[in-house]
């Protein structure tokens, strides 16, 4: 079975404020988020598992920054 990561970015008190399944290409996930105010932040990865299937395996998870403009 392949692993099908989701992605699920909340805010400091657990509000989804962006969740993704396939959006990376393939079955990778990936969520761009511009912050609207400096605060703390949660990624939460898991995986979409159809059919309550748990799915285990390997993946990377990155968290880049860019510069404001």
């Amino acid at each position: 079975m392949t692993l099908d990561p989701f992605l699920r970015l909340e805010d400091r008190d657990g509000l989804v404020l962006a969740e993704d399944d396939d959006s990376g290409g393939n079955l990778n996930a990936r969520i761009v988020f511009k912050p609207g105010k400096t605060g703390t932040y949660r990624v939460v990865a898991t995986t979409f598992a159809h059919f309550k299937v748990i799915e285990e395996g390997p993946y990377v998870l990155s968290v880049r920054t860019q510069a404001s403009r």
